[in-house]
């Protein structure tokens, strides 16, 4: 416990640890598993807005195949148009 310079216990600090063990192969198997059995669309997409993995029921529900999706700017393949045909902007 953390004491303040008034005699009252202080808020005790947190400090953020770095990751420093790498997913086993035996979880990213678990995760290909629970992605593929999941009813809900899911798919990833990274910090440039590429999409980086799609379940099954993501693919159903988008219209697009994995090969289609991955890889590809999400906005570009999935937002549409203005009804004048002006694409959206991306922060849209």
């Amino acid at each position: 416990m953390t004491v303040s310079a008034s005699g009252r216990s202080a808020a005790p600090r947190w400090y953020r640890v770095p990751a420093t063990v790498a997913p086993t192969k035996a979880a990213e198997q678990d995760n290909q598993l629970i992605l593929q059995a999941a009813g809900e669309g899911i798919y990833g997409v990274n910090a440039d807005g590429n999409t980086t993995f799609v379940n099954p029921a993501a693919q159903r529900l988008l219209g697009y195949t994995a090969d289609e999706l991955i890889g590809r700017n999400r906005h570009t393949i999935l937002h549409h148009t203005h009804a004048d045909g002006r694409p959206y902007a991306v922060c849209d």
